[in-house]
């Protein structure tokens, strides 16, 4: 598979747990690979990315572990939408958790479909995936001793 282009971007995934008890975080940024199979089939797979370039799909995985001795109550993961990247509609997995959105940089957070911007003219419009600044994953209840989930998004490389 060649890539050219005149432009490559670095890639950089920062997500902050929310907590006072002791939750490990591990961050991963992967690039995803079509490939179609010589018998036509389209196959998906996700490498490492590091360096990417405009138009690449990138997959964020954030996996948490309670590594404290007591459950971690009110686990709220966060992670902003680099500049350089578009939000994927829908992709944002959560196994069962609470997911918002900001288009504040993070000041507040809403359902998806709660979210408005106000038009220069000062009317209001939903807010496009374009206007998402950052994801929000909160634990319903508490997260057990040793428990380990993930927390996923996708996003196009501008």
């Amino acid at each position: 598979m060649s890539r050219i282009t005149s432009m490559i971007f670095a890639i950089a995934f920062i997500a902050s747990p929310v907590f006072a008890q002791s939750v490990e975080v591990t961050n991963q940024a992967l690039l995803e690979v079509v490939t179609v199979d010589e018998n036509g089939e389209v196959k998906i797979s996700y490498e490492e990315a590091e360096i990417v370039l405009p138009g690449s799909a990138i997959l964020y995985r954030m996996e948490y572990t309670n590594v404290g001795d007591t459950p971690a109550e009110g686990v709220v993961l966060k992670s902003p939408i680099s500049p350089s990247l578009v939000y994927t509609e829908g992709s944002a997995e959560s196994d069962g958790l609470r997911v918002q959105y900001s288009i504040d940089s993070g000041v507040t957070f809403a359902n998806r479909e709660d979210l408005v911007v106000t038009n220069p003219d000062g009317t209001l419009r939903p807010a496009l995936a374009t206007d998402l600044t950052n994801i929000q994953w909160t634990v319903f209840g508490s997260l057990d001793l040793e428990a380990s989930a993930t927390v996923s998004f996708r996003a196009i490389v501008k």
